[in-house]
C-alpha cells in the first residue's frame, strides 16, 4: 500500500517521480511526478517500480528475446515488472489466480493460472521444457521453490523480492542456474545506493512518458479512517491493482489543530501551511502542503 495526498499543480507530495527536465535525482529531496500520471498513480509507482527494476534490470539484466516469468503478475510489483520486461523487449508470462488472468493479459503478458496448471506443464508448453530465462518471484514461500524448477538450465536467473524462509537450492543447482535477492529498503536503511534509486526513477519516468508503463490502482478509495479495510483487502488478495491510502483529510486536521493551538493567530489552513512549510516559519517539518483553501 502507498500513502497519497491530493496535489494540485505546483504542490509537492511524497512518493512522486522525477521530471528529468527540471530536477536531478538526489539523496535527499523527493523528485517530481510525470505530468501524465495522477497524484494517486504517482504515489503507487516508486516503491514497486524500484523493486521491479532492481530485480529485472540490475540483477537479471533482462533483454530482448528472452522469456520472462513473473509470479504474481497482477500484484503491485508484478504488474510493473510485466511492463518493464516488455519495454525491454522480452516475451513475458505471468502467473495468477483465475480472477487476475484478464488483468495480466491486459498488461501484455501471457497469463498462467497457477491454481490449475502445474509448473512442469507450463514450462513444457511455453518453453519446450527448457525453462524461462528469468523468473521473478514476487510471492515468496512455495512459489520461490517452484521458481527454481521453472528456470532455464545453465543461463537461467531467478530473482525474488520475498526470499525469506527455508528453501532447497538443489533444483536450482541441478540446472546450473543462478539466484539473486532484492531488498529495496536497503539504501534507505544504510544510506548507500540512494542516488541509484533516483536514477531508476528517471528511467521509469521515461517509460511513463513514452506510454510504456502505467500503474493499475484498486478502484476503491481508502483513508486513514478505513486503513484497516485496506489492509484486509491486501491480505485477502481481494485487491485489484495497487492499494492507495488518501491522507489529505488527515493533513487538514493537523493544520486545523495547529491553528487552534496558536490561539487564533492563523485563521485559515493556508496561513498555517505557509507558516509551517518545510524550512520556513519556525523550522518545524510538520506540514508538507500549501493550500489556498480555507479551513
Amino acid at each position: 500500500m502507498e500513502a497519497h495526498r491530493d496535489s494540485s499543480p505546483g504542490r509537492r507530495f511524497n512518493f512522486d517521480l522525477s521530471r528529468r527536465r527540471s530536477i536531478r535525482a538526489s539523496a535527499t529531496g523527493p523528485p517530481h511526478k510525470p505530468e501524465s500520471l495522477s497524484p494517486r498513480e504517482a504515489a503507487a509507482l516508486p516503491l514497486a517500480a524500484i523493486t521491479a527494476w532492481e530485480a529485472l534490470v540490475d540483477r537479471a539484466q533482462v533483454r530482448a528475446g528472452q522469456q520472462v516469468l513473473v509470479h504474481g503478475g497482477a500484484g503491485g510489483v508484478g504488474q510493473i515488472a510485466i511492463q518493464i520486461a516488455r519495454a525491454r523487449g522480452a516475451e513475458v508470462f505471468a502467473t495468477g489466480s483465475a480472477r487476475s488472468l484478464a488483468t495480466i493479459a491486459r498488461l501484455g503478458a501471457t497469463p498462467i493460472d497457477y491454481t490449475t496448471t502445474p509448473v512442469t506443464d507450463y514450462v513444457a508448453e511455453h518453453t519446450g521444457g527448457e525453462g524461462f530465462d528469468v523468473v521473478f518471484d514476487t510471492v515468496g514461500g512455495a512459489t520461490l521453490d517452484l521458481s527454481f524448477t521453472a528456470v532455464r538450465t545453465y543461463t537461467g536467473h531467478v530473482v525474488s523480492a520475498l526470499g525469506w524462509g527455508t528453501h532447497s537450492l538443489a533444483p536450482l543447482s541441478f540446472r546450473g542456474a543462478s539466484y539473486s535477492g532484492v531488498f529495496t529498503p536497503l539504501p534507505m536503511l544504510t544510506g548507500r545506493g540512494r542516488e541509484h534509486h533516483g536514477e531508476i526513477l528517471r528511467e521509469v519516468a521515461d517509460l511513463v512518458d513514452a506510454g510504456a508503463l502505467k500503474p493499475l490502482l484498486d478502484p476503491r478509495r481508502f483513508t486513514l479512517a478505513t486503513v484497516a479495510d485496506a489492509h484486509a483487502a491486501v491480505e485477502s488478495g481481494a485487491a485489484t491493482g495497487k492499494v492507495v491510502i488518501d491522507v489529505e483529510e488527515c493533513i487538514r486536521r493537523v493544520i486545523r489543530a495547529l491553528c487552534q493551538r496558536r490561539a487564533g493567530r492563523w485563521s485559515t489552513v493556508a496561513q498555517a501551511a505557509r507558516r509551517w512549510r518545510p524550512g520556513g516559519g519556525d523550522g518545524r517539518r510538520v506540514v508538507l502542503v500549501r493550500s489556498a483553501e480555507p479551513a
